[in-house]
């Protein structure tokens, strides 16, 4: 969750508080976002491209609620991705409108 609240702000969204009347979970998170998914992943990079060195990073899929706060920056990253992973397959955002407006 840090990784995503650190980004926020350059990515030109703002995740949801939880509503006042929603307790926190066990975790103490206050935020409408929960990890759905992560799995760490690690491979060589190709002989070409400095021999030797893995990459290691996790790749996690978040669920939660979001307001766009800057929509020049949001639709820079849902056309570019988020941080430095995207090449990868990471960093891609899937939006749905948000029910009971």
């Amino acid at each position: 969750m840090q990784w995503l609240l650190k980004r926020q702000e350059k990515a030109g969204f703002k995740v949801l508080p939880k509503p006042a009347d929603r307790q926190l979970t066990q975790y103490g998170d206050a935020y409408e976002l929960i990890v759905r998914d992560q799995q760490p992943l690690q491979f060589r990079r190709p002989p070409a491209q400095q021999a030797g060195q893995d990459v290691c990073f996790t790749r996690v899929a978040f669920d939660g609620r979001l307001r766009i706060t800057n929509t020049d920056a949001f639709r820079r990253t849902l056309t570019h991705g988020l941080d430095k992973s995207k090449a990868y397959g990471c960093g891609l955002m899937t939006l749905a409108a948000a029910g009971g407006r």
